[in-house]
């Protein structure tokens, strides 16, 4: 009888795990934005700490960290679109460079006695392929944009709960000191290793 419930035991554990991953792999798209929301304020929540500590009160330290995080966001974004403007920028130059090397291969294939035509090759491009590319382009950025507000709300709903959250386990779990949990240590261990 001890074997089945062990055989039994097993396999509930194995299905648990199964059905775990199932859903997190379901829920991706909104797992990634929580752990990486979760992960900033982990490397966040010292200086907010560190803030409240030295007598700040709660909504100025939070306003100060939030707004540390948001500058720094915003200057990857405007690099980020500083590098796409200057792509962009330098286009007319590499359509030139594109069509220099399509006529040199128009060159060799007209020598190697075939006949191709530049304009036979751009007719045969499809328009309708070239506005999904640009459907599927623009649904992409609108997806990063989401995320990236989702994060960013996330975020802040997490930093507003850093503070106190180790008094709210306290209470909840009845327990001397939240470290006891083993929280605190994991999330300072995160915090020296980066």
């Amino acid at each position: 009888m001890n074997g089945r419930a062990s055989t039994s035991s097993s396999l509930l554990a194995l299905a648990s795990f199964v059905v775990v991953v199932a859903g997190a792999r379901v829920a991706s798209d909104i797992l990634v934005p929580v752990i990486l929301a979760a992960f900033i304020a982990v490397l966040a929540t010292p200086l907010l700490r560190w803030f409240v500590s030295r007598g700040a009160p709660f909504i100025l330290a939070f306003l100060a960290v939030f707004g540390v995080i948001l500058a720094i966001a915003s200057g990857i974004g405007f690099l980020l679109g500083d590098s796409i403007a200057d792509f962009s920028g330098r286009v007319p130059e590499l359509e030139r460079q594109l069509e220099a090397k399509f006529e040199d291969v128009f060159a060799l294939v007209d020598r190697l006695g075939f006949s191709v035509r530049g304009t036979d090759l751009l007719a045969s491009v499809d328009a309708q392929s070239l506005m999904r590319l640009l459907g599927v382009t623009l649904t992409a950025l609108g997806n990063v944009v989401s995320n990236v507000l989702f994060v960013i709300i996330a975020l802040g709903f997490m930093l507003g709960e850093a503070v106190g959250l180790p008094r709210k386990l306290r209470l909840a779990f009845d327990i001397s000191s939240a470290s006891s949990l083993g929280g605190d240590q994991v999330v300072a261990d995160i915090q020296r290793y980066l």
